[in-house]
């Protein structure tokens, strides 16, 4: 049966339908009405099983309406739709539905579905899709230009900075650090603080009976004032009206952004207000008696806090500051992710410079080689974010340097491939009473196994475990599957003493989630022993919390039992 002719008797079979006509060229459309609305669907191409039904609104007069973009476009006389106004209605979400597994029949029946629910809305139902869409409707009428917002824990009323850019423009609250606000223009910074420009941030409690503008409605001082003052519905926390009523202010005007939370995100808009005088009073008088002007700007949010949240990131990690020791392949690997799964403080140490014979497993590749590994990571991570601060250090770690920064610390990162550093360093931790985690690290030649043992130095076992037999002799590692002649066999010498154990990236990526999982882990509220966890290639992670040995000269207690 021909394809329109099928899609005309699926939509004969909808009471609501009216009106149906098909097309008389080769476009395969069909137009039609519902409650008076006129549509105009172009059917999927049956040859084609990942294409989609197209559904047009036709000189639809409705101003603002959920799915119904804002913008349409003129057909005139002589051409392959009819004459009029088309608006595209948005009917799927991206990635919602997997049409190859639709036959043609299916399509139609689902888009003209869809449609049917949208146009049956009730009030509050539109009210509610509306404000899924508020920053499209919003930025559909704002004027050029844009800010960036910095805002953090967005729960609270707050004061923002205001700093200015050559083309650009932040509003960032107190407390916030950005690593490039020493930015240099030439020899003048880039970055300049306006403290003459008032900002403020209110979160909104309730968004109820709140809609976006549009082009003909806008937004002026009434839609402040009944976020502000809402009769009926207290839209606005009563914290944040008394900060508002405390803040004074002596401006022309003030910029404005709300925070309006939709399916646990929260969306902020922003707005210019106008005054007509800059006497001095409370950001609530100004706002209730000065105005004279509201120009709606578009805004974005760029404080890590909610890019972290956005993608499910752990927003309490953000603050916990990570020692990470050795900035080699694994070092860098790591200090990559930590940073793009939360943490935004992180420490380097390294005395290395990067070598040609590095790049290819360092998590950056071959810039910034000649400089010390730490210097080359600061320069790549900071650059991802501006709140991200990486202190780093170009030499190796010592004992004074541990002493000192375990006392601001939240946790310690060992990735050297050194044992006997990383012995040291845990009878160093173990004999001063280290109070916060460690975790040492390390990959076997080969790259078939990789190892973290987790320490806490309040609880039984260590790193010196691993090198002690159950008399209390020194041995190499038993954590190592490699036997020693394979190890010596896959080992990389240079002629003058220099080594270089042999593995690709993927042991780097597998030795790094699993990283991940033990920093999460210990940051979480239960509180576990410590353990050993085992990467291998085929069979995954392997925890083992028997690691201790009671023999031990730096943890045990000299006993078999």
């Amino acid at each position: 049966m021909d394809e329109l002719l099928t899609a005309i008797h699926i939509l004969e079979a909808y009471d609501e339908i009216s009106c149906i006509q098909q097309s008389e060229n080769k476009l395969k459309y069909i137009t039609f009405s519902i409650r008076k609305h006129d549509f105009l669907m172009l059917c999927p191409e049956e040859s084609v099983p990942s294409s989609r039904v197209t559904i047009f609104a036709v000189n639809d007069t409705c101003d603002a309406y959920p799915h119904i973009m804002t913008e349409g476009f003129d057909i005139g006389k002589d051409k392959s739709l009819p004459e009029g106004n088309y608006k595209a209605l948005c009917l799927y979400e991206s990635g919602s539905v997997i049409m190859s597994l639709f036959t043609f029949e299916e399509k139609i029946v689902d888009a003209i579905e869809r449609l049917l629910e949208l146009v049956n809305l009730s009030k509050l139902q539109i009210e509610k899709e509306l404000q899924k869409e508020f920053l499209y409707y919003w930025d559909d009428v704002a004027e050029e230009g844009k800010i960036d917002i910095y805002l953090g824990d967005d729960s609270k009323a707050k004061k923002l900075n205001v700093y200015l850019g050559k083309d650009e423009m932040r509003c960032v609250a107190h407390g916030i650090s950005l690593n490039d606000k020493e930015k240099k223009d030439g020899d003048n910074c880039y970055w300049k603080h306006r403290a003459d420009i008032c900002a403020y941030y209110i979160p909104l409690i309730d968004n109820r009976g709140i809609i976006p503008p549009t082009k003909k409605t806008g937004w002026g001082k009434n839609d402040i004032l009944n976020v502000l003052y809402g009769k009926q519905i207290s839209h606005i926390s009563r914290e944040s009206f008394e900060f508002i009523s405390s803040e004074q202010i002596k401006a022309r005007s003030m910029i404005l952004s709300f925070g309006m939370l939709i399916n646990d995100v929260r969306k902020v808009f922003t707005m210019v207000v106008s005054f007509n005088n800059a006497t001095k009073n409370s950001v609530i008088a100004k706002i209730q008696n000065d105005i004279t002007e509201v120009r709606i700007i578009k805004s974005k949010r760029q404080d890590y806090y909610a890019l972290s949240k956005a993608i499910g990131n752990r927003i309490d990690l953000m603050d916990k500051k990570v020692l990470i020791v050795g900035a080699g392949s694994l070092g860098s690997y790591a200090a990559a992710e930590m940073v793009k799964n939360g943490f935004r403080n992180i420490t380097v140490y390294d005395g290395d410079q990067l070598e040609p014979d590095n790049v290819m497993r360092w998590a950056y590749g071959g810039f910034g080689q000649g400089l010390e590994k730490p210097y080359s990571l600061r320069i790549f991570l900071e650059y991802l974010h501006p709140e991200i601060h990486i202190r780093a250090i170009g030499k190796d770690l010592d004992r004074d340097a541990l002493l000192s920064e375990i006392k601001s610390q939240d946790i310690i990162i060992f990735t050297i491939g050194s044992s006997d550093k990383q012995l040291y360093f845990n009878n160093l931790l173990k004999d001063n009473n280290c109070s916060i985690p460690v975790i040492y690290a390390w990959i076997e030649a080969g790259g078939n196994y990789s190892h973290l043992l987790k320490v806490e130095y309040n609880k039984k076992g260590c790193f010196q475990c691993l090198y002690t037999d159950e008399k209390g002799a020194l041995i190499n590692n038993k954590a190592n599957r490699l036997e020693e002649d394979a190890h010596n066999r896959l080992i990389i010498r240079n002629g003058c003493g220099g080594t270089r154990a042999p593995y690709g990236t993927a042991v780097l990526l597998r030795t790094v989630a699993a990283m991940l999982y033990c920093v999460e882990k210990i940051f979480d509220v239960d509180d576990e022993d410590n353990y050993l966890l085992t990467v291998t290639k085929e069979e995954g992670y392997q925890k083992n919390y028997k690691f201790y040995e009671g023999m031990c000269n730096c943890c045990g207690n000299h006993s078999t039992e």
